[in-house]
This record gives structure tokens, C-alpha cells and sequence, in this order.
């Protein structure tokens, strides 16, 4: 149920209790996070949450974050992390901070796929396919602003990030 770290410079290892999960290392690699699915029994369903846990990381200071239904987390800088949750055919985005324990709402979207994001955490990028409003179909840059909205964008294929700032696309 652990997972031993090794910091390449010196050698030196550590054990971070995980439950066998491999861990996210913060982009300042400050923090470890690591995601574990549990059975519910409050819901009538038995449907799994994923927990989300933080740590220092040498593994300290573990806690769990957040619980979520289809959930997922993603290190967006030393102390942001995108929560996703999703449920059937819809997928919500939370900001949250795990300095301040602090989680706003960015936004839910219908048949969201392919979420990446830029180098730093600034903004992310999705798209929505198959949507029952065809016109809702394409590209989106979402900043990673607490009441940014999704802006759709004027082309619709394959795009890596170039840097924080720009993207090369097909």
C-alpha cells in the first residue's frame, strides 16, 4: 500500500502511503497527489468515488482534498489542482486550491474530451463532440480563472500546446 520515492540527485529514498497509487509530483515538485477509487456506501448505487489526496513531497501532511463521483485531479501549478468530476455524459471542472482548501466551480460541460493544459496552468483546452446542439460542437480555451468562460475557438482538429501562450494545430 506504499510507494517509495527515490530523489535521483542524492539518492536518498522515502515511503509515501499511497494504497500502491503513483503519484502526480507538483510542477514546483513541492506536493505529491495521488487518486484512489473507494466504494460508497451512502449511495444507493454503491457507485465509487475517487478520493484526491495531497502531501508534502516527502509523503507528510497527507489529506485528502477532495471525493468525487468519476473524479480526477491534475497539478496545475505548485498548489492548483483541476478537478474533474464526471457524471454519465457530463464533466465538471473545479479550481481548487490546496493552500487555502478552497473550490470554485469553473464550469460543466456535455460530451467534453481531450482536456489539456498549458505549460504553467494557465488555461486548459477541451473539445465537444456529438453535442445534441450541433453549434456547441468544436475547440474551447477555459483561463483558469474563477468566472472565465469557455471561449470557442475558430478551428477544430488535433493541437498540441506550444508554450503557455500558443498552440500548434491541424
Amino acid at each position: 500500500d506504499r510507494i517509495v520515492l527515490r530523489r535521483v540527485a542524492d539518492g536518498v529514498e522515502w515511503v509515501v502511503e499511497t494504497a500502491n497509487t503513483l503519484p502526480a509530483i507538483s510542477a514546483d515538485s513541492s506536493r505529491l497527489m495521488w487518486e484512489m477509487a473507494r466504494r460508497s456506501v451512502d449511495t444507493p448505487d454503491g457507485e465509487p468515488r475517487t478520493e484526491i489526496w495531497v502531501s508534502n513531497a516527502d509523503g507528510s501532511n497527507a489529506r485528502l482534498v477532495a471525493a468525487e463521483r468519476g473524479g480526477y485531479a491534475r497539478w496545475l501549478d505548485g498548489s492548483r489542482l483541476l478537478v474533474g468530476a464526471r457524471e454519465d455524459q457530463q464533466t465538471t471542472f473545479s479550481l481548487l486550491d490546496t493552500t487555502t482548501d478552497t473550490a470554485t466551480v469553473l464550469g460543466s460541460w456535455e460530451r467534453l474530451r481531450g482536456m489539456t493544459i498549458a505549460p504553467g496552468g494557465s488555461r486548459i483546452m477541451f473539445y465537444l463532440a456529438y453535442h445534441d446542439d450541433p453549434a456547441l460542437n468544436g475547440t474551447y480555451a477555459l483561463e483558469m480563472q474563477p468566472g472565465a468562460q469557455a471561449q470557442k475557438l475558430p478551428f477544430f482538429g488535433s493541437w498540441r500546446w506550444r508554450d503557455a501562450d500558443g498552440v500548434y494545430y491541424l
